[in-house]
């Protein structure tokens, strides 16, 4: 947005809507706008996950760290490298990073960074799709972090979970869906056709059946230095934002869980990490573009 097309809109908002709402909306604007222009420049703001000593690093989808600390008690945080997953993709890894690290990724936008020398590039949201639930489930991405460890003993491996990340599959929490388009949550949220707090409790649900499998990773991992943080969060209705538009730098949108967790000796985990071939075969542009706007992306 240029400088004359923000003038533009703040006098719209003020023909439109309360002054302290459209002065709050208009300030959050620019200030985004000149986050996009730093970053756009090539400026990295954030922590980058390569900055810090751990063998597996657990990326959880959208999850805000004061969520986190509601869910587990207090916890260090960080700022995220970016507001959205594509970003936080590309900004993240490079072919120094890639070629010591296995990618397993419940994550369409994953496939920004296919062309890497990975040790071995694992996308889920293809083939561990779940139709009825428009997302992958965390099952698949701890079986295959498993199966992935057992196969690459020394390399580094990224597990990202596409939870919290709407939809809120816990029964009762899917908020009226479908989720794409002019229903996204975000927006319905923003529209005032659904509560806050609903949101929040649905939200939290979701961290809470991501953490379940997550806690059963570190079981089964044997004396690995495991970090847990997340790609972005979610603004609920601070400064009139609801979502993650990338260009955010809010608390609520760049503030992510930091935990470090040294896991003791394996213990007998139930899982089935016969998972055939790791690797991913090419997907189709259609099927890649079909999934993100399933998750609310396009």
């Amino acid at each position: 947005m240029s400088f004359t097309d923000w003038i533009t809109e703040t006098r719209g908002r003020f023909a439109s809507e309360p002054p302290s709402v459209a002065a709050t909306k208009s300030a959050m604007e620019f200030a985004c706008g000149v986050v996009e222009r730093v970053e756009g420049a090539g400026i990295t703001m954030g922590s980058n996950i390569y900055e810090d000593d751990w063998d597996v690093c657990v990326v959880l989808d959208a999850c805000r760290h004061d969520l986190y600390e509601e869910v587990r008690g207090a916890t260090p945080s960080a700022w995220s490298i970016a507001g959205k997953s594509g970003p936080f993709v590309t900004r993240t890894f490079d072919e120094e990073t890639a070629a010591e690290t296995v990618y397993v990724s419940a994550n369409p936008n994953a496939q920004d960074a296919a062309h890497l020398p990975w040790r071995a590039f694992v996308e889920l949201w293809d083939r561990e799709w779940d139709d009825e639930l428009e997302t992958v489930p965390p099952q698949p991405v701890t079986r295959y972090g498993l199966a992935a460890r057992n196969r690459y003993p020394d390399a580094r491996i990224v597990l990202h979970y596409m939870q919290p990340h709407h939809p809120f599959t816990p029964a009762g929490h899917r908020l009226g869906g479908p989720w794409a388009g002019e229903d996204l949550v975000w927006n319905r949220l923003e529209a005032g056709e659904l509560d806050r707090e609903e949101v929040w409790a649905a939200y939290r649900e979701n961290l809470k059946v991501v953490l379940e499998d997550v806690d059963l990773l570190i079981d089964a991992f044997d004396n690995e230095r495991v970090l847990i943080t997340a790609d972005h969060g979610n603004a609920l209705g601070e400064y009139g934002m609801c979502g993650h538009p990338g260009r955010l730098f809010l608390p609520a949108t760049r503030r992510v869980p930091w935990k470090f967790v040294n896991t003791e000796p394996a213990k007998t985990v139930e899982i089935d990490t016969d998972v055939g071939e790791l690797e991913s075969e090419p997907t189709s542009d259609d099927i890649v573009q079909d999934r993100l706007e399933s998750l609310g992306y396009k």
